[in-house]
Formats: C-alpha cells, sequence, structure tokens
C-alpha cells in the first residue's frame, strides 16, 4: 500500500501554498491580528495579499504532551480547514491550541474551529 493510499487520494491534501511554513509568515499573523477564541482554541487572522487562505497550526508540547496527541489535533484542524476553505476569505490563519482542545473528541473540535474561522472571516470582510 502506497502513501497516497494510506492517506487518501492526493486531491484530499491541504497542499504546501495553502499552508503558513515560514516563521516570517507566522511572525506577520502574530504580530497583527484579528483574534477569536473559545476554551478549545485560540484562531488569528490577518488579511494576506494571495487569492487563496493559508493556514498556521501551533500546539505546544505543554498543551499536548505527547506527538500522538499535537498530531491528532493537526489532523482534525488541517481537515476542518480543507473542508472550508472556498468558504474563506484570502486570510492567513493559525490555530492555536489550548489545554481544553487536545483531548476533546474530534467533532466538537471541528464545530468550534468552523465557528471561529466564520467569526474572524466576518470580521475581516468588514
Amino acid at each position: 500500500m502506497g502513501a497516497a493510499e494510506r492517506s487518501g487520494s492526493p486531491r484530499n491534501l491541504l497542499p504546501r501554498h495553502v499552508r503558513l511554513r515560514r516563521r516570517a509568515d507566522f511572525a506577520r499573523v502574530f504580530a497583527d491580528n484579528l483574534r477569536a477564541s473559545d476554551e478549545r482554541l485560540t484562531v488569528l487572522a490577518r488579511v494576506n495579499d494571495r487569492a487563496h487562505p493559508r493556514l498556521g497550526i501551533a500546539v505546544s508540547r505543554k498543551v499536548a504532551g505527547s506527538a500522538v496527541e499535537r498530531n491528532r489535533f493537526k489532523r482534525v484542524v488541517r481537515e476542518q480547514f480543507r473542508l472550508m476553505q472556498h468558504d474563506i476569505p484570502a486570510l492567513d490563519v493559525v490555530v492555536l491550541a489550548k489545554p481544553g482542545g487536545v483531548g476533546v473528541d474530534s467533532g466538537a473540535l471541528r464545530e468550534s474551529l468552523k465557528r471561529l474561522l466564520n467569526k474572524v472571516s466576518t470580521r475581516c470582510r468588514h
């Protein structure tokens, strides 16, 4: 079984150009952002100069002790962002995990992220 077969179709993955990868990109969002948060996560967003939104995820070891927990959180966030990316304006988005968001079930985490992304998207459009 190849890597594409294990992780699903390559079309279902979040492409590299839709992810924040450089430290400078994260720093821009941290320096100047609109913020929305709840007990599970914090979403920071900033308008970008591209035609599409981009996602960055930060999960500290202090919040999620094991790599399994951190990777599960990131996987759920990436998947929800992928499903919503066409409804989000051209924003750079950073999702920060809180202690309450790591052990929660995937459905609750998705709903939380969906609500917060809609909130920052609406604020950025005004």
